[in-house]
């Protein structure tokens, strides 16, 4: 055998252990027995060092071994081959050369375990010359070579197995994501008990119930109990050898308490007899289905009520004329049977060869078969079984078939009879009835007249009974006043209180009475107002000096914000303080806390009613912070007798006349007054006032 470097040098023999031959004559019998062991010694040496290095040489892996120095002391031709490197260059490494830097330190962590515990193994990347890396699985054992330890070192390629490992890994992670994300519910099943094995989280969503509430339980748990009888029957059918139903219909009980439809189809997992049979159990969600089939029936129940009770005569013809269907409400009307009719002709059946004026139905019913299109909507005259005859507005409809070629005309018909008689006779009075409703409209136009002037005669007495309304209501408030005052002697405590009791609905009443008679002066025609120049920005300041009062009693603030461009206006002063009055006067009323804001501005040329030309305007808003009007509250706004906070909780005084009155004069001096709120956050009122007199007539 010749003399590897790789396994190491071989075990020649030392010089001087054996001498020269000598002849078998000349040795002593001590000798020949001396050189035959020393003969046997070394074959048995070269035998075991032949076997060895065979045996490593034919072993499919890398084998090596090296001291504690880590100096490598034999490796069989595998491990050339494998790392690339030749013997020269291999006997110059260490271990921790074939590996990449990541893997080092486990590997030397394995490595001393080898030496301190006996054994060892390890995957790792085996690094070659060239740079490619291969898993391979190390294992290593302590061994004793000439009276040191040594580490026995055995290398097998495991690429195809973690090829395999990861195609394994990528099948399961595939058949995981294909079970998890699956549109369908999927469960694994004990077949014999009923017993949920695993669940994908679709099967918990269909079935209304967690992974664990499934795995705690069995299909019995979930299933309604009317639908309970399949899965029983199909578990009797598994004990006793049988086959399992694979699908079925039935219903979930979710947790929540409701009920879902759902397909189920099981399909056998392993048929061995050995092992306890399974199942896979796969559920789809069909209760929109079920809910929509429910919904057809009920629909076909209600369209058969429809059709066959319904108070219209509902009949079915093809294009020759023959009769395929009449309702029961026809058929009674008509006086046949179905079995009596079906088949039979529409003419000389319901429909006479020709009516009473004389026309001829025949030919309008080969019209109608010719192009039904064009007869949709048609009024004839019918004749029933007993001879009497009916007039009839039929609807028709056409029925294709699946070429698309009119097979049908259904008709629905309803009896007119009544009707059209009523229309012979209204023909023949509507010439007197147009006498009577012109009679009559004179005669409304007359009681109408009469109203308005009841109505205008109305407003001029409480108009003209101003003074004999007010005169005593002023004497009342004087008097009291005085003898509050103490000019009419002292008073308790108690007296003064029910004497400003007195005074103050008094003062009330008056005011009631005041918007009550200016309402009817301006409903009469008896309200006139001025024109005169004045300076807008002087009856701001009164009016809000009036205001701030009852304003800073509720702690509220009040804004003015005049544009400097304010010039004087022509209009009556006297009723556009009594606007602006009344508007600050409510925006006080109904804020409970914020602030009140009066702007006034200039605008350019506006015009107030479309054929009038444009003038120039000014603008007043009063703003506030307070409860706001609800949005079905605004229509009603400025309409007398109108209160936002009407009924019996009532929280404001008033008479529901103020915004009335203000809307009524803002048109007399030939503006207006708008509104807009935001319910809760506040309101603001708008008066747009012409800077000078308007014509309206």
């Amino acid at each position: 055998m010749n003399n590897r470097s790789n396994l190491g040098p071989d075990h020649n023999v030392a010089p001087g252990d054996i001498g020269p031959p000598q002849s078998e004559s000349a040795a002593t019998a001590d000798q020949v027995s001396e050189r035959e062991h020393q003969r046997a010694v070394e074959q048995a040496a070269e035998d075991e060092r032949l076997f060895s290095a065979t045996m490593i040489e034919s072993m499919p892996g890398i084998i090596y071994f090296y001291d504690e120095q880590r100096r490598f002391l034999r490796w069989n031709r595998n491990f050339e081959t494998a790392s690339g490197y030749s013997a020269e260059e291999i006997r110059q490494m260490t271990p921790l050369d074939f590996f990449p830097e990541g893997e080092k330190e486990r590997l030397k962590q394995r490595i001393a375990e080898v030496f301190a515990q006996g054994e060892s193994s390890v995957e790792a990347l085996f690094l070659s010359k060239d740079g490619r890396t291969t898993p391979y699985l190390f294992t290593g054992r302590r061994v004793e070579f000439n009276g040191r330890p040594c580490l026995v070192g055995m290398g097998v390629d495991i690429s195809q197995r973690k090829r395999a490992e990861l195609a394994l890994q990528d099948s399961e992670a595939k058949l995981r994501a294909l079970f998890e994300q699956a549109p369908l519910g999927i469960a694994l099943l004990d077949s014999t008990l009923g017993l949920f094995l695993t669940v994908n989280p679709q099967y918990c969503r269909i079935a209304g119930h967690s992974e664990e509430e499934l795995l705690a339980s069995d299909f019995q748990h979930i299933t309604h109990p009317d639908d309970l009888a399949v899965d029983l029957a199909n578990l009797e059918r598994l004990r006793t050898g049988g086959t399992l139903m694979s699908r079925t219909e039935k219903r979930y009980r979710r947790s929540d308490g409701s009920l879902v439809w759902v397909r189920l189809t099981c399909v056998p997992l392993n048929r061995q007899a050995s092992a306890a049979p399974q199942h896979i159990a796969m559920v789809e969600d069909i209760t929109a289905r079920k809910q929509a089939e429910v919904r057809l029936m009920e629909s076909e129940r209600k369209y058969r009520d429809l059709v066959e009770l319904a108070n219209n005569i509902i009949i079915r013809w093809n294009t020759k004329g023959e009769i395929t269907f009449l309702n029961e409400f026809g058929q009674q009307f008509f006086g046949y049977r179905a079995e009596e009719i079906i088949g039979r002709h529409v003419l000389d059946t319901i429909v006479p060869a020709r009516d009473q004026s004389g026309r001829d139905l025949q030919d309008l019913m080969a019209q109608i078969c010719a192009n039904p299109q064009a007869f949709e909507h048609n009024i004839n005259e019918n004749v029933r079984r007993n001879g009497e005859h009916a007039w009839i507005s039929w609807t028709n409809r056409i029925l294709r078939d699946a070429t698309g070629e009119v097979a049908e005309i259904l008709s629905i018909g309803s009896d007119i009879t009544k009707q059209f008689q009523a229309e012979q006779s209204l023909r023949v009075l509507n010439h007197t009835l147009e006498l009577e409703v012109a009679a009559r409209t004179e005669a409304l136009r007359a009681a109408l007249v009469r109203a308005e002037a009841a109505d205008r005669l109305k407003s001029a007495f409480l108009a003209t009974m101003s003074h004999e309304l007010r005169t005593p209501l002023n004497s009342i408030i004087g008097f009291t006043g005085i003898v509050l005052q103490g000019l009419a002697g002292p008073l308790t405590a108690e007296q003064s209180k029910q004497l400003g009791m007195v005074r103050t609905s008094a003062r009330h009443l008056l005011e009631l009475i005041n918007d009550v008679l200016d309402l009817s002066k301006i409903e009469a025609g008896q309200l006139e107002v001025g024109a005169e120049a004045f300076n807008l920005k002087d009856s701001i300041e009164r009016v809000t000096a009036i205001i701030r009062p009852l304003a800073e009693k509720k702690n509220l603030s009040v804004t003015v914000n005049l544009a400097p461009d304010l010039e004087p206006v022509i209009s009556d002063r006297r009723r556009v303080e009594q606007i602006l009055l009344n508007l600050l006067s409510n925006a006080v009323k109904f804020t409970n806390q914020g602030s009140v804001v009066l702007r006034a501005e200039r605008l350019p040329l506006h015009s107030f009613s479309p054929p009038a030309p444009p003038v120039p305007t000014v603008r007043v808003s009063v703003a506030d912070t307070g409860m706001g009007i609800k949005p079905e509250d605004m229509a009603a706004l400025f309409q007398p007798f109108h209160q936002l906070d009407g009924g019996m909780q009532r929280q404001h005084d008033g008479t529901g006349l103020g915004l009335a009155i203000c809307r009524k004069l803002a048109g007399l001096l030939g503006g207006d007054i708008t509104a807009t709120s935001v319910w809760q956050h506040g309101s603001e009122f708008t008066l747009l006032l012409p800077a000078i007199p308007v014509d309206h007539s």
